[in-house]
């Protein structure tokens, strides 16, 4: 049933694509352009100014066997959520991300229909990356104070559901087309991805 679906789009967009097959690598290409970090010479650092380390902007390459690495921010994420959930319809909205180096937290509006009501949702979770494939654990999920009694109980069943019936061992499977991730960082207000295309 297409209620369902909701969770696993806000859940796969927080990675970067929707639960329908599409290119990964053609999304994000359209979406940042690639900054050019500039290099200062050795000479010109002055002995008290430490060189910081400089990280692109996530873009995947389109050329086969190529490496790739880069940051998102937050509102970057968040950005590609709003995009994807405005696809699936009207069952998730005000998509609010932050990414702390524990965990991506995202808040969002969900409209349960069947149930007649509305209701927010924190959701909490972890990228996790076995043999090349991207996996998020969702560790846990927290409504708002809006609901109680049996419509909470049913509200919670609802997620739970949808949670559990896309969930396998390592987590949600999020599938990348021709792309190999090799690793998933957490800091700050940022998410860091390295890999290559296949």
């Amino acid at each position: 049933m297409r209620h369902r679906s909701w969770l696993l789009a806000a859940i796969c967009a927080l990675f970067l694509l929707s639960s329908t097959a599409c290119s990964c690598s053609d999304r994000i290409a359209g979406m940042f352009g690639h900054k050019e970090s500039t290099a200062v010479p050795a000479t010109a650092i002055s002995a008290t100014v430490a060189p910081t380390v400089v990280v692109t902007p996530l873009v995947i390459p389109k050329e086969a066997d190529t490496a790739f690495e880069g940051e998102m921010s937050a509102a970057e994420v968040e950005k590609l959520l709003q995009e994807q959930i405005a696809e699936v319809g009207d069952y998730v909205s005000d998509i609010h991300v932050q990414i702390t180096p524990e965990a991506i937290l995202a808040q969002l509006q969900v409209n349960a229909s069947e149930l007649k009501i509305t209701f927010g949702v924190t959701a909490t979770a972890l990228p996790n990356v076995v043999d090349g494939q991207l996996y998020l654990k969702i560790i846990q999920v927290t409504l708002d104070d809006t609901l109680s009694g049996w419509t909470r109980l049913s509200a919670k069943s609802l997620i739970q559901e949808a949670i559990d019936k896309y969930s396998g061992e390592n987590g949600i499977p999020i599938e990348f087309d021709n792309i190999y991730i090799e690793e998933v960082k957490l800091g700050m207000g940022k998410l860091y991805v390295r890999g290559k295309t296949l």
